[in-house]
């Protein structure tokens, strides 16, 4: 995920995204790229992103950073071009649980958040697919921490983080930071809480629909 586009650094509740489909019918729809760009104003649909994505953002829009252009949904989806979009606004959502969802045992409902893509172990090309089989990994990103589980335990800081099959994400998901112990590290808590495009790990078992 990029942090700036050209000079500008782009907030944490935003993502920069390409390939936008829009809902037909809703092009005419204002494009802002703080505002809530997903919603109508009678809370309809108004558009879909189709992938979250590391695009070049060197042409990206800065006149959109800079403030203010007010352009239809449709003509800033035309072609190529790179859109921000709140965080908040993707999906779709999944449930994310304190451990496999096939246990005997009743898990704690942890909090929501959507799957970006599946985490590459550091494994030989030919065991790749039996360990991901082992251990079906994936980032998720737009963590939304379930109310009063802040200070629940994050399942895979050390299971993950400190493993050898998986600790070169340390760095690429927080750079010289410490990697998060609590819930309430990568993500806000309840309706309020702040949702951004941090990345964490996340075993796929633990989550539900």
């Amino acid at each position: 995920m990029r942090s700036h586009c050209g000079r500008d650094a782009v907030p944490l509740s935003l993502l920069a995204v390409h390939d936008v489909k829009v809902v037909e019918g809703h092009g005419e729809y204002a494009y802002r790229f703080a505002a809530n760009a997903s919603t109508n104003s009678d809370g309809g649909e108004a558009g879909g992103v189709s992938a979250v994505i590391e695009p070049d953002l060197q042409e990206a829009s800065g006149n959109l950073l800079r403030g203010g252009s007010q352009r239809t949904l449709g003509a800033a989806a035309v072609g190529s071009a790179v859109l921000l979009w709140q965080v908040k606004d993707i999906g779709p959502r999944l449930q994310m649980w304190d451990r496999p969802t096939s246990s005997r045992q009743r898990g704690r409902l942890l909090g929501t958040a959507v799957v970006w893509r599946s985490a590459d172990p550091a494994v030989r090309p030919e065991l790749v697919n039996m360990a991901r089989k082992a251990a079906p990994v994936v980032e998720v990103l737009a963590v939304c921490v379930a109310e009063g589980r802040g200070a629940d335990m994050y399942p895979f800081s050390a299971l993950f983080y400190q493993s050898t099959m998986y600790e070169r994400y340390r760095v690429a998901h927080f750079g010289r930071r410490d990697v998060p112990i609590h819930m309430s590290e990568i993500g806000g808590e309840g309706s309020d809480g702040c949702v951004t495009r941090q990345v964490v790990l996340w075993d796929s078992r633990y989550l539900t629909s």
